[in-house]
């Protein structure tokens, strides 16, 4: 992968993370508790696997791209 490949994909999680404010408010607006914490639950899941799979492992693979990645 290219540097400018990973920076695009960083850009991209960084963004899906962002927008991310807009799922949390539909989330918060849930009344019954038990499904408010089961979309918590996989909301965090989410946010997760998309730190992991796509930051982290392109992080692993390229340590000289980990300077690009977001905070």
């Amino acid at each position: 992968m290219k540097r400018d490949g990973a920076k695009k994909i960083f850009k991209a999680a960084d963004i899906l993370c962002g927008a991310s404010s807009q799922l949390i408010t539909a989330i918060d607006a849930i009344e019954d508790a038990s499904e408010k914490r089961a979309f918590r639950r996989k909301f965090a899941e989410l946010m997760g696997n998309i730190e992991r799979d796509f930051v982290y492992d392109i992080c692993v693979k390229y340590p000289e791209y980990a300077e690009e990645k977001p905070t």
